[in-house]
């Protein structure tokens, strides 16, 4: 009897093992584009700004179909209902021993989070059936841009931990030097746009009279910009 309790704990244990390696496999199979578009927002969230349709030359047609789709999975988005009561906090076991329940982790709210990624999943397909190939490639290309760029710089992409994986990889003075670059070109980035909206603001004022312009002095002195939005 010991003999066969043996061998079936030492199957459990090779079954786990061997999960475990099928699951690391899995993983290093993916490339780091896979990755930085498996924690990217939702293709829809790209898809319902105009600037994006305007860079991909969406049809009207193809906005519509868009629009369509959006509002059918958005809907069955927020009717997935979130599981409530569940277990979190301290818990106590028989033995005594105290350990921390997340919630997240329980299998109430992995599948709630599973059938939200499902639905996001098809919302996807759906829309890049409807994309030709070179505006599906140009969409990929805004993600990553603003996957990388995030809200550190204009040209917060160089510096992204995942950038230099994305490129095949880069030297430390290739880091050292794009560090150094992000900082300065960032500043006079910021100050050569600044210029550029005084010289067109003050084309907006010239186009009213003198007593107009000066109340518009008292009223908004000069242009102020929030540097953090621009990219």
């Amino acid at each position: 009897m010991k003999h066969y309790i043996s061998q079936y704990f030492c199957a459990l244990l090779a079954g786990v093992v061997l999960c475990s390696i099928v699951a690391a496999q899995e993983k290093s199979k993916s490339t780091p584009l896979d990755q930085l578009m498996a924690g990217s927002r939702g293709f829809h969230i790209y898809l319902s700004n105009k600037y994006v349709h305007d860079d991909l030359e969406l049809t009207e047609k193809q906005q519509r179909k868009i629009r369509h789709i959006n509002d059918k999975y958005n809907k069955e988005f927020l009717a997935v209902k979130q599981p409530t009561h569940l277990e979190a906090g301290v818990k106590i076991l028989p033995n005594g021993k105290m350990i921390n329940v997340n919630y997240q982790e329980t299998p109430q709210y992995k599948a709630y989070l599973a059938k939200q990624k499902s639905i996001r999943t098809q919302q996807k397909d759906a829309i890049f059936k409807l994309l030709l190939p070179h505006q599906k490639r140009r969409l990929m290309q805004i993600v990553v841009q603003k996957r990388l760029h995030g809200n550190n710089s204009p040209f917060g992409a160089y510096i992204n931990r995942r950038f230099p994986a994305l490129v095949g990889g880069l030297t430390a003075n290739q880091k050292a030097a794009l560090e150094k670059a992000v900082d300065e070109y960032a500043k006079e980035y910021n100050s050569d746009i600044a210029e550029l909206k005084k010289k067109y603001d003050a084309k907006m004022r010239s186009l009213l009279p003198k007593e107009k312009r000066d109340k518009i002095e008292e009223l908004m002195g000069e242009p102020f910009l929030w540097l953090h939005t621009i990219r």
